[in-house]
């Protein structure tokens, strides 16, 4: 690839890697890194991963909070599937909220849904093995 900045590219390098894959979820978790790399490869390899044409979650790591500190960096698993859920459940709720104009109207209700579209858990936290 001559430009890892163009997107069709870059797009296109990475649907052609994914498709002849042959993907065996069930005896196998996938994970797809996306921390490094060009912004336009993190991007595609986001939206390969979400098509389904690569099978997977996302990890994303971080490094430590100092360098100086000894600690390993932390990570973060992704899982997009989850996520669609956990949005589609968000949807589902603001739409009953928005077809009942007693329970909009309420201020108990309108507080929970503004703490529910704040607190959306799609991604879970953890520290690289080893680390403490």
């Amino acid at each position: 690839m001559d430009d890892p900045w163009a997107f069709q590219a870059v797009y296109t390098t990475l649907h052609d890697f994914a498709r002849p894959y042959a993907v065996s979820v069930d005896d196998e978790d996938y994970y797809i890194h996306i921390t490094t790399g060009t912004h336009v490869a993190q991007i595609s390899l986001f939206l390969l991963t979400e098509s389904g044409y690569f099978a997977g979650r996302l990890i994303q790591g971080s490094p430590p909070k100092s360098w100086h500190s000894g600690q390993a960096g932390d990570y973060q698993i992704i899982d997009l599937v989850q996520t669609r859920r956990n949005w589609q459940r968000l949807l589902q709720f603001a739409d009953r909220r928005d077809r009942c104009p007693t329970l909009a109207a309420s201020s108990s209700w309108s507080r929970a849904s503004r703490r529910q579209r704040r607190v959306m858990p799609t991604t879970s936290t953890n520290t690289w093995p080893g680390s403490t």
